[in-house]
């Protein structure tokens, strides 16, 4: 490109011989204001005549400089475009295979696209039918919309609530619209589905549209979760003998006798919530997973029942509010199964009801036993001591149990009876109770009394002597030194049983008034000992407010 192109006239050797001074103009400004004339008005008249040919002589140069300025201002946008879309045909993100360009776009899924809950607005209701996140995502490039509409994963959720439709501005045949055009993007490709029915959705035959458009899919469903306070949708048998990609149910309803789910070859995880005698028929003898949450029963002990109709379960999950049931006493019926792991989300007000729930059971298989709250506002279960050390005994937990987690009204020498009797336990969760609590009010779990126990002496670990991984959250009411001793020959006991086995600590501890601070000496020693790979770590403060 030639330089000359870049020239820029210069008219800096033109001045009109009339250019006034300042103090010239400052003059004739004043006579101006005064209404006062000068003796010699010829100056002026001289001025007045010329001025028209010198502003012309002015005019000249300055639109050559305007159309050289304007030149130069469109050529500098036209290259500053061109540099830009230079810098944005080598950017990084045009470089990722459309295969990474998949997973980000399945991470720009919005909040709540998979959930049905309460919070839901029309708005974000009508956006997730129409899938409004990948439709503006499709608009940012050609290669963009290619990924997007030729990816038949990215079009695998579809979430339908009518608790909402009644408020939704979008006509009903687009909502339908929405979904055929979400169902046929998808093609074959498995199908998460998330479908709420309420009764008091007055369009009924647009439910039946939907059911029979979803049932028409019935072959691609293997994530499904349906709430409905109406009874079975009308058309829902569509589905039947269709299901045979379904892995996942999870049921928010009560169709006693219905069969629609019975010929599920896959099926292996269900989620209910509910009175479980009006549960679906379901071939329990396929299902590994179960969670139950309860539904304000009056018949506490009818989960027990599943239990041994999802015979071959490994994993349970029960979460019961027990402050309103009183249970039958077990005696010598218990429910007995061949589960791995039961966690239990239990609120109850009487010791006595926890403990005879645990006489209901036999658990001649268990590896892991979680025990929680229902939830963070319930008040924690009382662990019932020789309810569970009869469950032990009974179960023969000694040779095969290797978790428990405790978040449970416990004290410290009740949990040293307990750990007692697992000798095979290498998993260790204690949750201390907040001083918030009124029922541990002052009353710590992790204190010296336990950590002397966990202590190996001589070699010799009198107390859970396979424990690898121990996570802990406390109020600190132990002295560091002591804790610091257990790390130190836990870390060796280990060794010398197995050289590839690390001790693992997660320790989590409320701070501010009225608790005190883990010491510098401790969390140094810590990482020191993390830092030559013989212990891993996990610490951090956690907030609680206390009245």
């Amino acid at each position: 490109m030639s330089s000359n192109s870049f020239r820029i006239p210069v008219y800096n050797d033109f001045t009109s011989p009339f250019l006034p001074t300042p103090t010239e103009m400052a003059n004739i400004r004043v006579m101006s204001r005064r209404g006062i004339l000068p003796p010699d008005t010829s100056v002026l008249n001289r001025i007045i005549t010329a001025a028209p040919f010198e502003l012309a002589r002015y005019d000249l140069p300055i639109q050559t400089l305007q159309r050289e300025l304007d030149r130069l201002i469109d050529e500098r946008t036209i290259l500053a475009s061109y540099s830009s879309d230079c810098r944005s045909l080598l950017a990084p993100v045009r470089r990722l295979s459309d295969e990474l360009l998949v997973e980000i776009f399945d991470l720009c899924r919005p909040w709540g696209l998979f959930e049905i809950t309460e919070n839901i607005t029309p708005a974000q209701e009508a956006a997730r039918v129409s899938q409004r996140h990948l439709l503006q995502l499709a608009e940012v490039c050609c290669n963009w919309h290619r990924v997007i509409m030729g990816t038949p994963r990215l079009w695998s959720v579809i979430t339908f609530d009518t608790c909402v439709w009644d408020q939704c501005l979008a006509p009903y045949y687009k909502i339908i619209g929405s979904l055929q055009y979400s169902l046929s993007r998808g093609r074959d490709h498995h199908l998460t589905l998330r479908l709420a029915i309420s009764k008091d959705f007055h369009n009924k035959p647009l439910i039946r549209n939907v059911v029979q458009l979803l049932c028409s899919h019935a072959h691609r469903w293997r994530n499904a979760y349906i709430w409905s306070d109406d009874g079975p949708p009308q058309d829902l048998s569509l589905a039947s003998g269709k299901l045979g990609q379904l892995r996942i149910l999870h049921l928010n309803v009560e169709w006693e006798s219905i069969d629609v789910f019975l010929d599920a070859p896959n099926l292996r995880e269900l989620r209910f919530k509910g009175e479980v005698g009006n549960l679906p028929r379901l071939p329990w003898s396929q299902i590994q997973i179960c969670k139950y949450m309860g539904n304000n029963t009056n018949r506490a002990q009818l989960p027990l029942s599943s239990l041994l109709l999802a015979s071959n379960a490994l994993e349970f999950t029960l979460c019961l509010d027990l402050r309103e049931h009183v249970l039958p006493v077990a005696g010598d019926s218990t429910a007995s199964s061949h589960m791995e792991t039961l966690t239990l989300h239990l609120a109850a007000d009487d010791p006595d009801t926890t403990g005879r729930f645990f006489d209901a059971l036999t658990l001649p298989s268990l590896k892991s036993f979680d025990i929680e709250p229902l939830d963070d506002t319930d008040p924690l279960p009382i662990f019932p001591l020789q309810n569970f050390l009869a469950l032990a005994n009974r179960s023969h937990f000694s040779t095969h149990l290797l978790r428990l987690k405790l978040h449970a009204i416990v004290t410290d020498t009740d949990l040293l009876l307990c750990l007692g009797s697992l000798p095979r336990l290498e998993n260790l969760v204690i949750v201390e109770a907040r001083l918030s609590d009124d029922e541990m009010d002052g009353m710590a779990v992790i204190t010296d009394t336990l950590l002397r126990a966990l202590l190996v002496v001589d070699g010799i670990a009198p107390l859970i002597p396979r424990l690898n991984y121990f996570d802990v959250t406390s109020r600190l009411e132990f002295s560091d030194s002591l804790f610091a001793e257990v790390v130190k020959s836990r870390i060796a006991h280990l060794k010398r049983l197995d050289g590839s086995m690390i001790f693992d600590i997660c320790l989590w501890w409320e701070h501010g008034e009225p608790f005190r601070e883990l010491s510098r000496e401790f969390i140094d020693y810590l990482t020191d000992l993390a830092a030559r790979d013989e212990l891993l770590f996990s610490i951090a403060k956690v907030h609680t407010c206390v009245e």
